[in-house]
């Protein structure tokens, strides 16, 4: 706003100049030393405004350059802060992605206990009916549950290698 009082300052300052020299086309000696003061006032008024204007630019400047930097520490601020939540977001997906692979090991690990043993009674009831005896269910058992046991070794093995 400054600028623009000093702008419309000079303007003003001009507009007086050129009605001063319509007025004295054709002037004397006495005339034209009136013309040269007049000048010479509104050139030390023109210089005056002019000292103005850059002091007053010189505090815009300042005052500009002091929230710039305050802007930039809020951004810097800013930039940290989301790089510090970024690092805290990757850290618990580590954590949640480590959690979920223990518990789908785990599992596996109980579905093959627990249903090899099933499928081996299921088995051995179907042969036992189809032949009429009962001595395959308890072997089925057994042997199906002894193999899911080595199945459930075998996976908790080849995971805590990774």
């Amino acid at each position: 706003m400054l600028n623009e009082a000093d702008d419309a300052y000079e303007r003003r300052l001009e507009e007086k100049l050129k009605a001063v020299m319509a007025e004295h086309g054709a002037a004397t000696e006495a005339e034209l030393e009136g013309i040269e003061q007049k000048l010479l006032e509104v050139e030390v008024e023109l210089e005056g405004a002019k000292k103005k204007r850059k002091n007053g630019d010189a505090l815009f400047d300042a005052e500009f350059e002091q929230r710039l930097g305050e802007f930039h520490g809020k951004v810097d601020k800013m930039k940290e802060s989301r790089q510090a939540q970024e690092r805290v977001t990757q850290r618990e997906q580590v954590q949640n992605r480590d959690s979920a692979r223990g518990l789908g090991i785990g599992l596996s690990i109980a579905y093959t206990i627990i249903g090899m043993p099933l499928a081996g009674a299921g088995l051995g009831w179907l042969l036992d009916r189809a032949l009429g005896t009962q001595t395959y269910v308890g072997i089925g058992v057994i042997v199906f549950g002894a193999l899911g046991m080595f199945v459930a070794l075998f996976v908790l093995g080849r995971n805590n290698d990774k």
